[in-house]
């Protein structure tokens, strides 16, 4: 019989997302965010560079789960196998294009970083 899954490890702020992330996505532990500028009246919610960060983590991954709150102030990860630039899983030709929008106030090291964390991991090569 299969063991249940873990149950997600909380955390609560939007301080450390992408590592959070990315640690979750090497140790295969799902995480809740919750209170995620959950004080703004403005912006609340997760602000768009984090969502296409999201976007990226989902392509170089397999079986991800991504569920957010319709406000955006509550995220739950599931994480998948770390495939890389594997066709059909995010990838086509072998390269995963990845477009920053126009509202994206992050530089690329934002994105490529936590590439660089998990490629020694992928179990294909990484082209971005």
């Amino acid at each position: 019989m299969a063991d249940a899954p873990p149950p997600p490890l909380r955390f609560t702020g939007q301080k450390s997302l992408v590592h959070r992330l990315v640690l979750s996505t090497l140790t295969g532990r799902p995480v809740r965010i919750s209170q995620i500028r959950s004080s703004s009246h403005t912006n609340p919610g997760l602000a768009p560079h984090e969502v296409s960060f999201l976007r990226l983590l989902e392509a170089i991954t397999n079986g991800s789960a991504i569920e957010f709150s319709y406000t955006g102030t509550t995220l739950v990860y599931r994480p998948g196998l770390i495939t890389g630039s594997v066709a059909g899983h995010g990838a086509s030709g072998g390269v995963i294009k990845h477009e920053i929008p126009d509202t994206c106030r992050r530089g690329a090291s934002y994105f490529l970083t936590p590439l660089c964390l998990l490629a020694p991991f992928s179990k294909a090569p990484v082209n971005v």
